[in-house]
């Protein structure tokens, strides 16, 4: 019976199907993975396994795959290499804050995003301490800044009732300026009465 001399220290299956590729990437799953990172046709992959013993397709794959991470790291080292990267961008990401305001005037509810993204919609609620629903119409938006860059053209403020959850506009597809991660936005309450707790919701695109 013919025998692979040193068949194990040779091939090295041990190397080849541990997970540590130690290629600045991850490389998970079977060959289709390798061969879709590559573009390397499967028939490639196929022609020396068919017909052959179990033994010698294991052999064929393990010097497969050994020549796969060599052409990954000769193409990383190059430049040439990308891991594949996740499209996220067009994704609704939900962002909100709430203060409660200590004197009467002004209050200012501000948040500090993670994402890169685009505010499409606010709504804003307030309560007093009892906890009842404060009218709307008591308080007024006296900005909404995107980092410093204020949102509004005019210095005029804006009513309340304009964000509500059950208004016909609540700047729904306002489009402001991107936010960039680690960028606060802002909304400025005016007539904030004592003790209220106001808090603003938004749903914002992802841009990435």
């Amino acid at each position: 019976m013919n025998e692979l001399v040193g068949y194990d220290r040779t091939v090295g299956l041990d190397d080849m199907y541990d997970d540590e590729y130690d290629i600045g990437a991850e490389l998970v799953g079977d060959d289709d993975d390798l061969l879709d990172l590559l573009d390397i046709e499967g028939d490639e992959w196929d022609d020396e396994e068919i017909g052959a013993s179990p033994r010698r397709r294991a052999a064929a794959r393990a010097r497969k795959r050994a020549r796969a991470k060599a052409m990954i790291r000769r193409k990383q080292r190059g430049g040439v290499y990308k891991a594949r990267e996740v499209n996220t961008q067009g994704r609704l990401l939900y962002l909100g804050g709430q203060a409660t305001a200590a004197a009467a005037g002004a209050l200012t509810i501000a948040s500090v995003v993670q994402e890169i993204c685009r505010v499409d919609r606010i709504v804003i609620s307030a309560v007093d301490a009892t906890p009842e629903v404060i009218n709307p119409a008591l308080y007024n938006i006296s900005d909404i800044r995107v980092g410093v860059k204020s949102q509004l053209t005019a210095n005029s403020p804006l009513p309340g009732a304009v964000f509500t959850n059950d208004s016909t506009f609540n700047f729904q597809g306002v489009g402001f300026d991107t936010l960039q991660p680690g960028t606060q936005f802002a909304i400025l309450i005016q007539n904030a009465i004592v003790g209220g707790t106001y808090t603003f919701g938004c749903v914002a695109t992802a841009l990435r």
